[in-house]
């Protein structure tokens, strides 16, 4: 009988240590520990999760280098996708990075030559 109860306490165990300790695996990133992540959520450089999973706190490292990629162009610094010193920087001051109308231009908005009093046409 004693025996019985260890072999199922230890296959318990080992249930546990597998479904607790695997979700952030090595090409993840959590939110809870990643500043930088926090931060292109917070600008919305990343899409939230709402899926009302336990995994809509990870990321993968691809979101996340697609995230820092974005902010590097708004702030005007060169992209490498990689959280360099500019970007550690911007993570403290925990401010998002204003569009230029230059950007805005890139991302659809132009007047177009010849409309109606100038005004703005999407594209």
């Amino acid at each position: 009988m004693m025996q019985t109860k260890y072999s199922v306490f230890v296959f318990f165990y080992f249930c546990m240590n597998f479904c607790v300790a695997g979700f952030v695996s090595p090409g993840t990133v959590w939110v809870g520990n990643t500043p930088v992540l926090q931060l292109l959520l917070k600008c919305q450089l990343v899409k939230q999760k709402a899926n009302g999973l336990s995994t809509d706190d990870i990321y993968t490292k691809k979101q996340m280098e697609k995230g820092i990629s974005k902010l590097q162009i708004l702030a005007g610094h060169p992209v490498t996708g990689v959280a360099d010193e500019e970007v550690l920087k911007m993570v403290e001051r925990n401010t998002c990075p204003q569009k230029t109308p230059k950007q805005r231009t890139r991302q659809g908005t132009v007047s177009r030559p010849g409309g109606a009093g100038g005004r703005m046409y999407g594209v």
